[in-house]
Order: C-alpha cells, then sequence, then structure tokens
C-alpha cells in the first residue's frame, strides 16, 4: 500500500515534525493543520474547553486519574473529560529559568506533544477521539489537553501488566468491535496516517456508537517518522527488528496491520498476547517477537475470525512492509518454535519445531542440539522468507 500524498507535502510535513512547529487555526468546529500566527498560545478561552492547571491538580490531589507515569498523568475531570497533561505544572520563577533547566524542557515537551497529537487527530478525522481543549499553567503555557470521555473497551490498566478486553462484552460485541476496527483501520489508512500504536486500550467505543482511536504520539503520516512510542506485545516482527538498531525505517501502514491483527486476537480471546514470556530477561519479549512467533491461534474456535487474524498478521510482515519482514537473530536466547511446513497436502498442515538461534550460539541447525540457553514459545511463528518443507508429504 503506497503513499497518495504528494511528495511536497509529505516533505513539508516532514519538516513540520522534525521541527516540532506544527501550529493551527482554531474556530468552533475542528483544527486546521497551517503554519499561521495563530496558534496554541492564544488566550485562556479561546478554544472549547480550557481549563487551567489548578483544576487538574484538584483532580490528581483526590487520585482521580487512571494513568500516571513519569511524563504524564491521564485521568478524569468532571465526569465527561479525560485530560492528558504532564508533570511541571508550574513555570520556573523569574530568577531560575534558563534556557536547558528541567522545567523549561519539560513545558517545550508538553506543547510539542500537545501539537503533534493534535496535528495527527485532525489528520485522522473521524477516526480519532479529538481534542477539545487546552490545559494551560500559571503562566498561560499549554500543558496538556483535554478529550471527551469515551468507554474503553479494556480493563482499568494495572502497572506492568497489559490490558485485557474488559469481560463485561459479549461474544457478539466482541465481533461488533472487532467489524468496526477493521473498518476503522481501512479509514484511517485512506487518510495516509499511520497510528502507531494500535491496541485494545487506545480503542474507544463513543457515544455514537462508532469505534474511534486514542493516543496519537505514536502516529505519523505514513513513510515520514520513526516510531515515537509503542506496545511491545503489539509489534510485528520486522519492526522489533530495529529496536536495537540505530536504522529504523520510517512507519508503514504494514506496522499498523500487524497490530491489528494481534488486536483482533486479544478482543476475541480476552487475552493478553504473550502472557507466558517471562519478562526476564529484558529482551526476551523483543526476541520471542522477532523470530516470527505468533500468539496462540488455537484459543480462537472461529474460522473466520482466526482466518481474519492470519491474513492481517501476513500483511503486516510481507512484501509491502516497509521494513521487509526482515527477522533478527535473538541475543542471547536460542527461541524454539512451532511452524507450519510448505508445501503439505494436507488440512490443516503439519507442523514441527524450528530453532531461531541466537547471536552467541555456536549450533546452527533448525534444532535444539547444542543450544547452551533456550526458551520453548508457544504458539507457531511465521518465519522470514520460505517456511520449511514437509517431510511426510514429499
Amino acid at each position: 500500500m503506497e503513499s497518495r500524498l504528494p511528495d511536497a507535502m509529505k516533505e513539508r510535513i516532514g519538516k513540520i515534525f522534525s521541527a516540532r512547529l506544527a501550529l493551527f487555526v482554531v474556530d468552533k468546529r475542528c483544527l486546521h493543520p497551517a503554519v499561521i500566527k495563530e496558534s496554541f498560545k492564544a488566550p485562556y478561552g479561546s478554544w472549547e474547553m480550557d481549563k487551567n492547571h489548578e483544576e487538574i491538580q484538584t483532580a490528581i490531589a483526590t487520585r482521580r486519574y487512571f494513568k500516571f507515569t513519569s511524563l504524564c498523568v491521564v485521568g478524569v475531570i468532571d465526569e465527561k473529560y479525560v485530560y492528558k497533561v504532564f508533570p511541571d505544572f508550574n513555570p520556573p520563577s523569574p530568577s531560575e529559568p534558563t534556557p536547558d533547566d528541567d522545567s523549561t524542557i519539560l513545558r517545550n515537551y508538553a506543547l510539542q506533544r500537545f501539537q503533534h497529537e493534535t496535528l495527527m487527530t485532525t489528520l485522522a478525522g473521524d477516526c480519532a477521539v479529538p481534542a477539545l481543549g487546552r490545559i494551560l499553567d500559571s503562566a498561560g503555557d499549554v500543558c496538556g489537553f483535554l478529550m471527551p470521555l469515551e468507554k474503553s473497551i479494556t480493563t482499568q490498566p494495572v502497572a506492568f501488566e497489559v490490558p485485557t478486553v474488559s469481560p463485561e462484552f459479549s461474544l457478539s460485541a466482541r465481533k461488533a468491535i472487532i467489524d468496526q476496527l477493521v473498518s476503522l483501520v481501512d479509514e484511517l489508512h485512506k487518510k495516509d496516517v499511520v497510528h502507531g500504536d494500535i491496541n485494545p486500550s487506545n480503542l474507544l467505543l463513543c457515544s455514537d456508537g462508532k469505534l474511534r482511536l486514542c493516543d496519537f504520539q505514536a502516529s505519523s503520516p505514513v513513510g515520514v517518522l520513526n516510531p515515537q512510542a509503542f506496545t511491545m506485545e503489539y509489534l510485528s516482527p520486522s519492526r522489533a527488528h530495529f529496536q536495537h538498531s540505530g536504522d529504523s525505517p520510517p512507519q508503514s501502514f504494514a506496522d499498523d496491520l500487524y497490530a491489528t491483527g494481534i488486536s483482533i486476537w486479544a478482543i476475541y480471546t480476552g487475552c493478553a498476547p504473550f502472557a507466558d514470556v517471562p519478562a526476564e530477561p529484558e529482551e526476551m519479549l523483543e526476541d520471542v517477537i522477532a523470530a516470527g512467533v505468533r500468539p496462540d491461534l488455537s484459543k480462537i474456535d472461529d474460522e473466520d475470525i482466526r482466518s481474519l487474524v492470519i491474513s492481517y498478521l501476513d500483511r503486516g510482515c510481507g512484501e509491502d512492509s516497509l521494513v521487509g519482514g526482515y527477522i533478527r537473530q535473538p541475543q542471547d536466547t536460542c527461541i524454539m518454535t512451532d511452524v507450519e511446513f510448505q508445501n503439505c497436502r494436507v488440512l490443516p498442515r503439519h507442523t514441527g519445531s524450528h530453532v531461531v538461534h541466537a547471536a552467541s550460539c555456536n549450533a546452527h541447525t533448525a534444532s535444539d542440539s547444542g543450544c547452551a540457553n533456550l526458551y520453548k514459545a508457544a504458539g507457531l511463528a511465521k518465519l522470514a522468507g520460505s517456511q520449511p518443507s514437509c517431510s511426510q508429504c514429499q
């Protein structure tokens, strides 16, 4: 799938993003991307739903937030809006400011992320939950933004755990969400936008019944930006390869397609992908994904849904991927997984074990012979290039 943006437009957007200088005109209905003198620094009240930092601090003080990290706080205010703000609300005093102090850096970061996310939600149009207003600190500087409160399809996040689809959704409801997700991703890509972090926790069921995406901090026009953020469990094998290299290519539609396939699996099964993979060593999950291992498809008892998942995973690491489906060698642990044989004359196809050897391993065969450190991954893997031929059907 190729971009439909003119080269001149892609170059212009690329320059805007690389400099983080995207500005907007604000009217009562929407935000129009433009580099003009009217910007996010308009006076308080210029946007439909501006808030000051004291209101947000009160919400945080009463623990009315549902996500807190070193970079942002996300929570609910007035039971109608979601806020996303950054930890340093107060500007430095006149005697303290320097161009390189932490407060200035954080406030600049807040403004840049707000500009970036708002531009991307604007480009995404009806595929995105829009930003309604700004959050301003005591100096009048932007430190976050507000969105309408919509229904999450996942459970409340728990530290160090991947959210799963809420058990309140019946099987038929989950299938309906999957149908909407397929249409949503297709529509987003028609706008030449890559979301960059598609997963169930970034999907919201809105009051008008439509499924929309939120959290566009990792988003970019296709082919313009390298990945800025991601959820590891939803990363494609080819993208996982570049996590330890310094030459990561720009985001492609294929990245979103693979994440969509994993998301469909997670929505249907109600499980977190790769939950059985050990947390240590730190690179284990990356290595398992980069080796081509997929979530356990046997958990899907609906043949149509299983075929849909496979089609998205195949498209997400196929020839249309900008990263070419390249599989990275694991760092220190050899990964053993089952693979479907090609040239197989029966259905379901015969399977067998295959080992993707670590860079430090002296073994070079498809067996585990000689592997000093071996991890046996659950699920089938899709290997780079050709799958092994079926010896039983030859």
